[in-house]
């Protein structure tokens, strides 16, 4: 099984281990949505985002919970 680094932020918040705890997951362009899917219930997050590209135009992301694909996720952009 192919292993994924991630790392855990929380937003909204000046405490430490506080607010809103979302994953990030980078070089994921090559994943399809049910690796995403399955991943991110590994991460266990209510959000993770999983970024697809970056080029000078921005950054592609896709995110989701442990259930389903978000159009957007405020605290993981952040």
């Amino acid at each position: 099984m192919s292993q994924y680094p991630f790392a855990l932020y929380g937003a909204f918040s000046e405490a430490s281990f506080g607010g809103c705890l979302g994953g990030v997951i980078d070089q994921a362009s090559e994943l399809s949505a049910d690796q995403m899917l399955r991943i991110a219930k590994e991460v266990g997050a209510p959000a993770t985002g999983f970024i697809t590209d970056i080029d000078q135009d921005g950054v592609s992301v896709r995110f989701f919970s442990t259930l389903t694909e978000y159009p957007m996720c405020g605290h993981v952009t952040i």
